[in-house]
């Protein structure tokens, strides 16, 4: 949760949601 709170802020959380399940 903490580090997807981090993630949020930088970027929108839509795109964040995308980006970061498309890194994993």
């Amino acid at each position: 949760d903490l580090s997807d709170n981090e993630f949020s802020g930088k970027i929108p959380a839509s795109i964040g949601g995308l980006e970061h399940l498309l890194q994993l």
